[in-house]
């Protein structure tokens, strides 16, 4: 790419485009006819920084089960759909495990909750932290709901070789969701619940059984998961 020069279309590579190789790079998608005009105007006002702008094409982990993907039918010609950070990612001098997923329970009521439980460990040479995550899924709803929903995390500060356990007490308020005529629900159904380190690393999942009717509509009175840190 030439000095100042603009380029629009799908993105360039993110890991292969080096800082100062560029002054200034726009991607744009779904374009109309005022583009071109737009994106002069653009590339005047920025030409002058002399910084490369790197942009990524807006994924969202919470997508439905046939989303998540910039492209509808598969990853683009030069490159892959997927985030090069996912929602959730962190870096550390040190590494860590997560193991021994266990719940208190396997069925829950409508105004029960569940005990989530999990180890984490510092396998590394480092001090550090690790912000555990815990995601919920509806397989069974009524209506198209997320891939992957957050329902609780916790920073835990561990020394090199610690282990600490890690309980989340999830109420059945958070796997409530608006139905199609605008109220708040809660399905009986199954639910999947996994835990890991960010919402591509989720390497423990077990499942849950809401038991009970349909209540329409509900009646939320906890919004957030407690976490309990050993």
């Amino acid at each position: 790419m030439r000095p100042g020069g603009v380029m629009a279309g799908i993105p360039m590579s993110r890991t292969a485009t080096r800082r100062g190789s560029v002054p200034l790079g726009i991607s744009s998608a779904e374009r109309g006819g005022a583009t071109g005009s737009r994106t002069r105007a653009v590339a005047r006002e920025e030409a002058d920084d002399q910084q490369l702008t790197k942009r990524q094409v807006p994924l969202y982990y919470g997508h439905k089960p046939s989303g998540g993907r910039s492209h509808w039918k598969e990853d683009y010609v030069d490159g892959s759909y997927r985030p090069l950070w996912p929602f959730g990612f962190g870096r550390s001098y040190t590494t860590f495990d997560v193991a021994d997923l266990g719940l208190d329970r396997r069925e829950l009521a409508a105004d029960g909750e569940v005990g989530i439980s999990v180890n984490v460990i510092n396998t590394g040479q480092r001090a550090g932290d690790e912000v555990v995550q815990l995601y919920v899924r509806d397989v069974e709803a009524s209506v198209s709901r997320p891939f992957l929903e957050l329902r609780g995390f916790a920073r835990v500060t561990l020394e090199p070789g610690e282990r600490r356990s890690v309980t989340f007490r999830l109420a059945a308020d958070a796997l409530a969701f608006t139905g199609v005529d605008g109220r708040l629900r809660l399905e009986p159904g199954a639910f999947e619940v996994r835990l890991g380190t960010s919402s591509a690393d989720l390497p423990l999942a077990a499942r849950l059984e809401l038991t009970g009717d349909v209540v329409v509509p509900f009646e939320r009175t906890r919004y957030f998961t407690t976490v309990e840190v050993r």
